[in-house]
């Protein structure tokens, strides 16, 4: 079984990757195209040739033995040709466009697949918590550690892509304080039902949160959420936008951190960020020492078995990430480039409510 396992993760890895670098080689050629630049041949995969799939006109379309990826083969894209339809001889603005095509189908790619993510399948996450404080609105409603709020006043909440998601969440809670509200809760052991509770005022949930329910995280639900065509392409480009960011900002800590200290190592695996620190009921942060465990194993109920699959870490009053003393922890982490990386890369580990 493991063998099989193995054998299907490498092909659909490879599958994956000659799909991406296809798409990305398709943008290079359709501008090409579009500026009269001449294309010699489109592969797939790389050479030696295996197949001719098209011989007709000035462009042969081939498939190739290595399914790597795949190419596009431009007239005088090695600068030595003085053909007039060349992309040597083309102007810096159609060459720049041209170069940059490819990764605009990359975003064209993660645009088709977002919308079509929200439109028919958004995976829902719960707010999964392993505490619950003595006395609080979720302690007096019944509330269990352990137990999974799924729906809060109806409103669920995506999983998909935003490393806010988390904090959308508490945030539902925290618009509320000082209202009547119905959560929808799952018990540990997969029975649900409908909780009424009314959450503690502003005032008082800006100290202690407005459920009181601590070491919480954000686990997928097992259930899916579909919008309407135009709902899921505003989701669609605002995922997109959102995980390009991602990928800038991460860049952009990298090229710092190297230019800033370049002979510093990288963090090893494992010590990338800080320890994160909860907002405790009183305010105060949480032991450290807690903090620094998997998510996993900070479980108060020995009956929970299910795991957060994103856990975030957000005070539900004030959503700071943290107090000044944590986030001067975090940049003393391993250096500037271990903060940076930490603080774009991943939220916070925990957060209470």
């Amino acid at each position: 079984m493991a063998i099989i396992q193995g054998a299907i993760t490498i092909l659909l890895f490879i599958f994956i990757l000659c799909a991406l670098v296809v798409i990305h080689e398709f943008g290079h050629f359709v501008l090409a195209r579009f500026f009269g630049i001449r294309v010699h041949e489109f592969g797939i995969g790389f050479p030696p040739r295996a197949k001719v799939m098209r011989d007709r006109g000035e462009t042969i379309y081939t498939l190739n033995w290595l399914p790597i990826g795949g190419f596009v083969r431009l007239e005088g894209e090695d600068g030595d040709s003085d053909d007039p339809r060349s992309f040597a001889v083309a102007g810096l603005p159609k060459k720049l466009l041209v170069l940059l095509a490819g990764v605009g189908m990359n975003l064209l790619l993660a645009f088709v697949i977002f919308t079509g993510i929200a439109w028919l399948a958004t995976p829902q996450g719960g707010i999964i918590f392993n505490e619950v404080v003595a006395g609080s609105p979720a302690d007096l409603s019944g509330l269990r550690a352990g137990e999974t709020i799924l729906a809060i006043d109806g409103t669920t909440f995506d999983l998909l892509p935003s490393p806010d998601a988390g904090q959308h969440a508490i945030a539902a809670l925290r618009d509320r304080a000082g209202q009547t509200v119905t959560l929808h809760v799952r018990a540990a052991d997969g029975a649900e039902r409908d909780v009424t509770v009314t959450l503690r005022p502003p005032d008082v949930a800006a100290d202690k949160g407005a459920l009181g329910i601590r070491s919480a995280g954000l686990a997928f639900s097992g259930a899916y959420a579909g919008r309407d065509p135009l709902a899921a392409v505003g989701a669609g480009a605002a995922w997109t936008v959102s995980a390009f960011r991602l990928i800038i900002d991460g860049l952009a800590s990298l090229v710092s951190s190297i230019a800033s200290n370049p002979t510093q190592a990288p963090p090893s695996p494992g010590r990338s960020g800080s320890p994160s620190r909860s907002a405790t009921s009183s305010g105060s942060s949480a032991r450290s020492s807690r903090s620094t465990l998997p998510a996993c194993s900070r479980r108060t109920s020995p009956s929970s078995t299910s795991c957060p699959s994103r856990p975030w870490t957000a005070a539900a009053s004030s959503f700071s990430s943290s107090s000044p003393s944590s986030r001067a922890a975090g940049r003393s982490c391993a250096g500037r480039a271990c903060a940076a990386r930490a603080s774009r890369s991943r939220p916070p580990s925990r957060w209470s409510a």
